[in-house]
């Protein structure tokens, strides 16, 4: 699995997201995209994915067009920061519907599909809920089952917007292990966006950040996630605190 973009200019209304950028997930790799709200994340990650129309540049999915048709959702799925529900459906169809991109063209879901759902049911802990209408649960419930599902379709490129929101601490850390496993042990290609600097310096193999006016520092975590970096992107002092061999970011909220 590979996505390339290539001179890709990226806008909202006269704000620059990226300009010219070139740039190459492959499997493997888990990227994290970092930046201040409202930089345009969400807007570069569905224009690398075709989902926004661009300015300027070229995508291509495995050598492919990202406009050919032969780009699936078999290839690459899309985690939305942000979901309205508006069918009542049950918890266990709606994850259920992550299978969907696998049927056949007026087929149905075969066993090896309600195999894979119940398995994602049970990882995220949604077993209780699971005949429950999707509507009814809560902010944490509701991204547990979109996650899912997401892991339901299983593609080979997968782009989470903001997957940590409304999360605990502990399945915060659960999804950044399974989708760092996804990437080892199954060669999954994993892009999202997240705020965590901790998180990304530990999780992340390559990070992407965006700054104010399109200026983007993208490469290596342990190269680019440095004090000056991080500073530099979240407009604030940080601390370093160095325990054996792991340093951690805090923000300086002393004086």
């Amino acid at each position: 699995m590979k996505l390339v973009a290539s001179k890709l200019s990226v806008s909202i209304k006269e704000q620059v997201v990226c300009d010219q950028l070139d740039i190459e997930f492959n499997q493997g790799e888990f990227w994290g995209v970092l930046g201040a709200n409202g930089i345009g994340k969400t807007t570069l990650l569905k224009s690398l994915i075709g989902l926004l129309s661009i300015q300027q540049g070229e995508i291509f999915v495995n050598h492919q067009s990202i406009k050919s048709s032969s780009v699936s959702a078999q290839q690459i799925s899309f985690l939305y920061q942000n979901y309205s529900d508006v069918f009542p459906i049950s918890v266990y169809d709606y994850v259920l519907s992550g299978r969907f991109p696998h049927v056949k063209f007026w087929g149905h879901y075969q066993s090896i599909d309600h195999g894979i759902c119940q398995k994602n049911i049970q990882l995220f802990e949604l077993a209780e809920f699971k005949d429950r209408n999707i509507q009814t649960l809560s902010g944490g419930e509701r991204k547990r089952a979109s996650l899912a599902q997401l892991m339901t379709q299983n593609a080979d490129l997968m782009v989470l917007d903001e997957p940590l929101n409304h999360l605990d601490l502990k399945h915060q850390v659960f999804i950044l292990k399974h989708l760092k496993m996804l990437c080892r042990e199954q060669e999954k290609c994993v892009l999202m966006t997240l705020h965590d600097i901790n998180f990304a310096r530990h999780f992340c193999d390559k990070v992407l950040l965006l700054g104010p006016s399109g200026e983007i520092n993208l490469g290596l975590t342990k190269d680019i996630l440095i004090k000056e970096n991080i500073e530099a992107l979240v407009n604030y002092p940080m601390l370093k605190i160095q325990q054996s061999d792991q340093s951690y970011y805090f923000p300086s909220i002393a004086g």
